[in-house]
């Protein structure tokens, strides 16, 4: 009798292992498009220059690690930064509104008129 967890090769049949592969293939292409699509509003020929100027320095060092996304100034190049700035903007909002509202919420306890 065969055994639930033994698999006949290298792709099994609950195809798991195929899956993940997959998904993970899928995602890196998904950032590698990210990173030639540009940011609106940056000066190409500006930043040609700074990337030029600062090559062997932190910015080539940045570039390189990002796949050159940041020598494009691609979307992918900002990182998980505008996630972190609007969930903090969300945060203090629901703050101030949760605050703005309690004064309404409580009743009025001032002098009684009989």
């Amino acid at each position: 009798m065969k055994d639930k967890n033994s698999s006949s090769g290298f792709f099994s049949k609950d195809n798991d292992l195929r899956n993940r592969i997959l998904f993970t293939i899928l995602i890196l292409s998904i950032y590698r498009l990210g990173t030639y699509i540009p940011l609106p509003g940056i000066d190409s020929q500006s930043l040609q220059t700074l990337m030029e100027s600062n090559q062997k320095g932190l910015l080539g060092m940045f570039n390189v690690f990002s796949g050159g996304a940041v020598k494009r100034m691609a979307i992918f190049a900002l990182g998980i930064m505008p996630y972190i700035s609007s969930a903090i903007i969300i945060q203090l909002l629901i703050y101030y509104l949760i605050t703005a509202k309690r004064p309404l919420l409580i009743p009025y306890s001032g002098a009684s008129t009989t």
